[in-house]
């Protein structure tokens, strides 16, 4: 038997019932058999700040080792006037400056 494919799927908005959270619940019965979609919440999670890279909150290094674990990420984002809103996209580009410098640095062993 292979091993199941692991999918981390992340909203964008912050919002309770936002559609993008929905998107992602609709999507998480439709993957395959083999695959799994984990949705994580962003809930908590500050702005990227790298002077306080060795002093993150639990749930930054939880999404950290999620995403570490993830064969492929899915990710939901609000869209307005046919762009990201500019909340989103620089809370998105803040995530993944989080994802690229860490996990650069932990395989550069920087």
């Amino acid at each position: 038997m292979t091993e199941q494919i692991v999918i981390l799927g992340f909203a964008g908005s912050l919002r309770r019932d936002s559609y993008n959270k929905a998107l992602l619940h609709a999507a998480s019965e439709l993957v395959p058999k083999d695959a799994k979609l984990e949705i994580f919440g962003l809930e908590g999670i500050p702005p990227f700040n790298q002077d306080l890279e060795d002093h993150m909150p639990e749930k930054v290094k939880n999404f950290k080792a999620k995403i570490k674990a993830a064969d492929a990420l899915l990710i939901a984002t609000p869209e307005h006037n046919y762009s990201v809103p500019e909340f989103s996209r620089m809370r998105l580009i803040g995530l993944l400056d989080l994802m690229m410098i860490t996990l650069l640095r932990e395989n550069l062993s920087l």
